[in-house]
């Protein structure tokens, strides 16, 4: 996907969360299996979200499918695995970085 959205002109960052969920669902994959979401952009020059008149975050609504945790979940816990491991590696050289290692437990995705 990098490849191809290098010579696009499609936004390149964005945040999916979901919707009507406590702020701990952020960090917990399952409050996304079946869920309402919002996909949000973010502007990579200001790296803020644009808000409407009513200072409310604009995005798009999407109902996620119930199989895209079994389509895609094995690809985000890797993800979530090295991201650990990179956060470790930075904490142990000394860099403020937060602790990720309970993130993601106890996630009966499958």
């Amino acid at each position: 996907t990098t490849a191809i959205l290098e010579n696009s002109n499609a936004p390149k960052l964005f945040c999916i969360i979901p919707i009507d969920n406590k702020a701990e669902d952020w960090l917990n994959l399952n409050a996304f299996v079946s869920k309402k979401v919002k996909v949000i952009f973010i502007c990579p020059v200001t790296l803020s979200v644009p808000r409407n008149e009513n200072n409310e975050v604009m995005g798009y609504t999407f109902k996620l499918p119930k199989d895209w945790v079994t389509k895609y979940g094995p690809a985000l816990l890797l993800s979530l695995d090295i991201l650990k491991f990179a956060f470790a590696t930075g904490r142990l050289m000394g860099f403020p970085l937060p602790n990720l290692s309970k993130v993601g437990k106890g996630m009966n995705l499958f």
